[in-house]
């Protein structure tokens, strides 16, 4: 069974849970400062300093098997954004992702699952747009020499056979764009998360050896044997709030729902 370990990094004392830490910023600077002010109103926006949930495995095996679905579903019950009629599969009401989900105190959770659902349903809504827009593309095109062989007097048949030649040359633009697409992230279908060779040109450099991830996602996939989930608790909650949530986490993380089949 894969070991997940809860990181904890509540505000620059990094102290243990046990000594109870708070993770207010006025503990290090002036509430009146620039610099607390500033901190303050990104903490609003996007939450408070996030919460590492390490995964502790083999990162080809994690995110190109069944268990990328797995933690994408640990990632939707610590955003606490489950829907109600999921949670009888997911602990409950009364479990830890129903008691997230009505706590409604954390501000967003993101990880590798999250992540590549994202992308995969990026691209497809770029492919969906470009193939609408090559289509309109098309039928102008079809238009306008339709136009222009009319105005020279051109018989029908040929009038109409130049109008398909310009939309199939219009169309050839866009599926050469499409085939590039198609190239650089493995596609031979729309991308999902499931789809092996789209994760796998999305996570890794081709350029090293296998299994090494893109460094610019270094935030997701640190290494070859580890990927983070990054949990942000919503500003200005109490203490108690903050703990209460905390251990809701730790409960999460250990459901069985989420164990995974590859790690160590």
């Amino acid at each position: 069974m894969i070991a997940l370990a809860v990181a904890l990094a509540l505000g620059a004392a990094g102290l243990a849970l046990r000594l109870h830490p708070t993770a207010a910023a006025n503990t290090l600077v002036s509430s009146s400062s620039p610099e607390y002010q500033a901190t303050q109103r990104f903490y609003r926006s996007f939450g408070e300093e996030p919460i590492a949930v390490l995964v502790k495995g083999n990162l080809q095996q994690l995110v190109l098997s069944s268990d990328i679905e797995r933690l994408l579903g640990l990632e939707g019950c610590l955003s606490g954004n489950v829907p109600v009629s999921a949670l009888a599969s997911e602990g409950g009401l009364n479990g830890p992702c129903g008691q997230l989900a009505r706590a409604k105190t954390i501000k967003v959770a993101f990880g590798p699952g999250t992540f590549l659902e994202e992308a995969a349903n990026q691209i497809d809504e770029l492919l969906t747009t470009e193939t609408k827009h090559a289509a309109a593309q098309a039928k102008q095109a079809e238009v306008l020499i339709t136009r222009a062989a009319r105005a020279r007097g051109l018989p029908a048949a040929q009038v109409r056979a130049l109008a398909r030649q310009a939309s199939k040359v219009t169309l050839a633009g866009f599926q050469s764009s499409l085939v590039t697409l198609a190239f650089e992230y493995g596609l031979s279908q729309p991308p999902t998360i499931a789809d092996a060779n789209f994760v796998s040109n999305v996570v890794f450099d081709s350029s090293k050896p296998a299994g090494t991830p893109r460094s610019r996602f270094a935030y997701l996939f640190p290494s070859a044997d580890a990927a983070l989930v990054s949990v942000r608790m919503k500003a200005g909650l109490s203490e108690a709030a903050r703990t209460r949530t905390i251990g809701l986490i730790r409960q999460a993380v250990g459901m069985s729902q989420w164990r995974l089949a590859h790690g160590e």
